[in-house]
Formats: structure tokens, sequence, C-alpha cells
């Protein structure tokens, strides 16, 4: 079961019409394979193009 963190929510806003993108890491998942316990996903949201990758643990340099 994913509970999301109880962060207020930041409303983004583009100069542009539907051109906007979001990333956003999935916490902790419980007994998965591979020890792979976190997701990032990013999304576009004009060509609703959608990016994930599972991860082992978040740091900077895997994020970038």
């Amino acid at each position: 079961m994913h509970v999301a963190s109880p962060t207020k929510l930041n409303v983004v806003s583009s100069p542009w019409l539907f051109e906007r993108q979001e990333m956003d890491i999935l916490e902790p998942f419980l007994k998965v394979p591979l020890g792979l316990k976190y997701l990032i996903m990013a999304v576009d949201y004009f060509t609703k193009w959608v990016e994930a990758e599972p991860l082992s643990k978040i740091t900077g340099v895997k994020i970038l």
C-alpha cells in the first residue's frame, strides 16, 4: 500500500498552454524484486509521454 507524504502540493503554472512537465518519486514499495524500492516518473502533458524507472536508492547521480 502506498501512502502519500503529508506535504502540501505545489501548483505549477506555465506561460504557454499545455506546456507542462512533471516529475515525481514514489516512496518505498514493500517486497519488490532486486531491491528496487523507488519509482521515478516523468510526464509530458502535451504529448502524454510517460517515462518511469525503478531505483534501489535515491541519489542525485541516479536522478540526473
